[in-house]
């Protein structure tokens, strides 16, 4: 199940937007901060291959983290519920 999916299924419809939003708000604002302040410095002193291997890495040991959680590896799409508006 994709993460948009899980997160509109697991959030009031009232809050949605807001937590979408916030959502994408966060991802740019990181974005926007990370290359400057922590890959910049980061290159200049270790070089640009050793820092994006280093990353590559990263996102592979943290996405295997995120997967060895049962709750998240056996997650199934919910029923809707009386009274929620579905997206159809």
């Amino acid at each position: 199940m994709c993460r948009p999916t899980s997160a509109r299924q697991r959030t009031p419809w009232t809050v949605s937007a807001v937590t979408a939003a916030r959502s994408a708000a966060d991802s740019v604002f990181c974005l926007a901060l990370a290359v400057p302040v922590i890959a910049g410095p980061l290159a200049a002193s270790f070089g640009t291959s050793a820092v994006l291997t280093a990353g590559a890495v990263l996102i592979v040991l943290l996405t295997a983290a995120v997967l060895l959680v049962p709750e998240v590896r056996n997650m199934q799409r919910q029923a809707v519920r009386p009274g929620r508006p579905t997206l159809t």
